[in-house]
């Protein structure tokens, strides 16, 4: 939440000055525990990143098949027969009832078919103002709903390997020193009209080969994690934070001979790390991490090597990466935590996860979108075509735990009606997505 030059986070409020931004980091967490570890279907291949699309978990990486989908927990298996083996894939972005992913072959699927696309390799996937955006080797492009287009005056001179929208205005990161023209150290916001750098923006010190991987927007901050050595005027290693208008830091940062994070998630309230590291703040974590406003915890002992995605499927933190031991036990490539219900405040009658519902469906004008929100937030309703193309927001704003309902009148966002067809109603709503499709007859 924001109260003008203030910010919430977590508990605790902070006022905006020209010095850096410093929350206090209390040595009080709880003890770590292996207790939260649960097995879960592994994979041979060596997992780059995990999403949930379609109610599946999907995986891709280094193997033939390079995508791989497991549902219900029963086993893992390839999505849509598999792509063609080009090596391996690295990255999955979700956008309007469509799975995007890429490596040495940039691809969509719409839950039915594989189709390629071009360029050939994306780097990174984010979403903006309801549009979905991806780069490759010193180039932005934006989704048009059939194919990539690259963004005029957004070139770099090096890498964009993440993207994220944050108080209105896009960022990239990645390695670069220009973007659009402009100086900018590996970081940079887009307000509208110009590039902006993030004051001395990331940097490294010594032999460190700097590089952000990941944004993430957790509890009104974005969330810069990567290897580096200093954010702005703040020395802090491989995380930190970035309230629109100056850094904080969570501690000293992460240690290790690597010391990098490769992606983030929220779960249960918490921001949670996965890379390569062994310490946050000096707390032995492991490869994973969890930052609760004041303090870090670790997911029990850890894992043995990098975690390169996370994804909250159900109730449950999902991790994949290359380690083959979650908590001291076996863990083939991916692994699964999940809190000890007593861990986890709920409030009587209401969810703990987002429900979408839609009645009638199929719909022949009108058709009703109830929402079950677990806590009172953000939430935005969207429409889009199978194409992924959007058709029209219906709600962007706050809205109240428990249950709510969203009207769509079959029309697009400038009153005309829609012709028959398929449509993915979208809900995203404190760091959970829900899609539904919707039948609409004329």
């Amino acid at each position: 939440m924001r109260l003008g030059r203030a910010f919430v986070i977590g508990a605790l409020v902070y006022c905006v000055s020209n010095l850096p931004f410093l929350p206090t980091v209390s040595a009080t967490c709880p003890p770590p525990t292996d207790t939260g570890w649960e097995t879960v279907p592994g994979l041979e291949m060596a997992v780059w990143d995990l999403a949930v699309f379609q109610d599946r978990l999907v995986a891709v990486g280094v193997s033939d098949p390079m995508v791989a989908e497991l549902e219900a927990n029963s086993a893992w298996s390839p999505l849509g027969g598999g792509l063609p083996d080009c090596g391996y894939a690295t990255r999955m972005g979700t956008y309007g009832g469509l799975l995007f992913t890429s490596a040495c072959l940039n691809a969509v699927w719409d839950g039915v078919h594989w189709a390629s696309l071009s360029p050939a390799w994306l780097w990174c996937f984010g979403e903006h103002n309801g549009e979905l955006y991806g780069s490759n080797s010193g180039v932005l492009n934006r989704w048009n709903g059939s194919t990539w287009a690259p963004v005029p005056g957004w070139e770099t001179n090096g890498n964009v390997y993440a993207i994220a929208s944050f108080h209105g205005d896009f960022y990239a990161a990645g390695i670069f020193g220009v973007i659009g023209g402009v100086y900018a150290r590996n970081i940079a916001r887009w307000d509208g009209v110009s590039w902006h750098p993030l004051g001395a923006g990331i940097a490294g010190g010594g032999t460190t080969n700097v590089v952000v991987e990941a944004l993430f927007v957790h509890d009104d901050v974005l969330y810069v994690g990567g290897r580096y050595d200093s954010a702005g005027p703040l020395v802090t290693s491989g995380i930190a934070g970035w309230t629109g208008s100056s850094w904080i830091s969570m501690g000293s940062g992460l240690a290790g001979s690597d010391r990098t994070v490769h992606t983030m998630a929220t779960y249960h309230g918490d921001l949670c790390i996965g890379g390569v590291f062994i310490t946050a703040n000096g707390l032995t974590v492991n490869n994973a991490a969890r930052w609760n406003g004041t303090c870090w915890r670790s997911f029990g002992s850890g894992v043995n090597s990098w975690v390169n995605g996370m994804a909250v499927w159900g109730d449950a933190l999902y991790l994949g990466g290359f380690f083959s031991q979650a908590g001291g036990v076996s863990a083939g490539h991916v692994a699964r935590w999940r809190d000890a219900v007593t861990a986890v405040p709920t409030t009587p009658n209401l969810p703990r996860f987002l429900r979408v519902t839609i009645v009638p469906n199929p719909a022949r004008r009108t058709t009703a979108i109830a929402l079950q929100l677990p806590r009172a937030g953000e939430a935005r309703v969207q429409i889009f075509g199978l194409s992924g193309v959007l058709v029209r927001t219906l709600y962007e704003g706050m809205l109240p735990s428990g249950r709510t309902e969203v009207g769509w009148d079959g029309q697009d966002a400038l009153g005309r009606p829609v012709p028959t067809g398929v449509y993915l109603i979208r809900v995203d709503h404190s760091g959970q997505t829900a899609t539904q499709r919707v039948t609409l007859l004329r």
